[in-house]
């Protein structure tokens, strides 16, 4: 039990790296907008980044594209996308999600847990295989986005 409880709280401290970890979005922030979290039942954007590259799924599509760092700011281009019939809901949320990416980027990793952010553009907060969603079934502001 003794041995579970450490490597728990080892695991829960341990930060990961940035590049290469499959990073799941748990969050939105669009300027002048409140804060839309992500419900557990919503297909989830996700981005995976490396040094040059970066992968990712919109919820509907699969993107992929440039990285570049440059003096701890990241910019992202996506240079494919599928195009995939999409629901509308979720079309909204690839829009946004896609406009997020777009430009600069400052990330502040903490733990589990990816904070990306777009000068007057918003905010994307993703979570790391381990972080816990409890949260309703629809994308809402902070707790309830009905679209």
């Amino acid at each position: 039990m003794a041995l579970t409880l450490a490597l728990l709280t080892l695991l829960a401290f341990d930060p990961l790296p940035l590049e290469q970890t499959p990073w799941t979005l748990r969050s939105l922030t669009l300027p002048g907008q409140e804060t839309f979290t992500l419900g557990p039942r919503l297909p989830r954007p996700t981005l995976r980044l490396g040094p040059t590259r970066f992968t990712g799924h919109t919820g509907c599509n699969a993107i992929s594209g440039q990285a570049t760092w440059d003096g701890g700011r990241l910019t992202l281009r996506v240079q494919h996308q599928t195009s995939l019939p999409c629901p509308d809901h979720l079309l909204s949320l690839e829009a946004d999600f896609l406009r997020l990416l777009q430009g600069p980027l400052r990330p502040e990793l903490q733990g589990r847990t990816l904070t990306l952010s777009g000068e007057e553009r918003g905010r994307l907060v993703f979570g790391a295989p381990g972080f816990s969603s409890s949260g309703p079934d629809v994308l809402t502001p902070e707790a309830g986005r009905g679209d």
